[in-house]
């Protein structure tokens, strides 16, 4: 098939096109407005590796490793990070969310291992590319409620690095001996919150725009597979070029269809009727 009869096929069939594309579209805007809508908040936390010189002493700072940086989103996803949580929203207190777990596990294991685990769901840490900043995002269906877990999970994390930094000094300098106050004071905490979580707009989902350009797009796909398999089906002769592919012989001439003018076929009918005679 060439350009001109895809082209000439398509203005045939352009109904059958329009017709897919709007069912394509209402669809997508029904399942969009039945879906339950969710907001996302996200809050940046920068991470630095600080450590001694070993040639001065001196704490220096340098860009974050990768191994590093993987081992922090780690620690972000972490349960005792979604505890800390947990513990600081007082999620545990609410009637709603007990209620919950008890629908949920029959009232079985810990309720803050519950409610840490539903959180660490709907989490998601990710680096930001080329940069030693990592996003925390988290998704619910409230969007101040998605701001403040956001943010609670950057000070928790936060909390929890410096807890494992003076951790592991300690651990360090215990087996040459006993610790000194201005050792443990000059470890310094690798993460700081660059920006925290504000409440959100728009829901993150469903995405409206999206869903409505991926409609545009199958509905026409369809529309025109649709039209093309009409095309293939229907057998009649409507141009020049369907008697040359048929008959597969050079066409010779075409002889117009004439139309009578409408003034002339009006003329023809108001004339009276004259009975033929035997």
């Amino acid at each position: 098939m060439s350009l001109n009869q895809f082209i000439t096929v398509l203005k045939a069939r352009r109904y059958v096109v329009l017709s897919t594309l709007l069912v394509a579209v209402v669809i997508a805007v029904a399942v969009s407005a039945l879906l339950p809508a969710r907001w996302t908040a996200s809050a940046s936390v920068l991470l630095e590796w600080k450590g001694p010189d070993p040639a001065s002493g001196m704490l220096i700072s340098g860009q974050t490793r990768p191994e590093h940086l993987a081992t922090q989103i780690e620690i972000i996803q972490s349960r005792n990070v979604a505890l800390k949580v947990v513990d600081t929203l007082k999620l545990h207190e609410s009637q709603r969310i007990q209620q919950d777990w008890r629908d949920a596990a029959q009232g079985r294991g810990s309720l803050k291992v519950w409610i840490a685990d539903q959180l660490l769901k709907q989490l998601d840490a990710e680096p930001v590319r080329e940069s030693s900043v990592v996003s925390i995002n988290f998704s619910g269906a409230d969007p101040a409620f998605a701001a403040s877990v956001a943010n609670a999970f950057a000070d928790a994390y936060a909390s929890t690095n410096v807890d494992l930094q003076l951790e592991g000094a300690r651990r360090a300098v215990g087996n040459a001996g006993q610790a000194s106050a201005a050792s443990l004071s000059a470890m310094q905490p690798s993460a700081a919150i660059l920006s925290p979580a504000v409440e959100s707009i728009r829901p993150s989902f469903p995405n409206w725009p999206l869903n409505l350009a991926l409609a545009v797009v199958i509905g026409v796909v369809i529309g025109v597979l649709i039209a093309l398999i009409m095309e293939s089906l229907d057998k009649r002769v409507r141009t020049e070029a369907d008697v040359t592919e048929e008959l597969e012989v050079p066409l010779l001439a075409v002889l117009p269809h004439a139309r009578r003018p409408r003034a002339v076929t009006k003329r023809m009918r108001l004339l009276p009727h004259r009975p033929t005679s035997a």
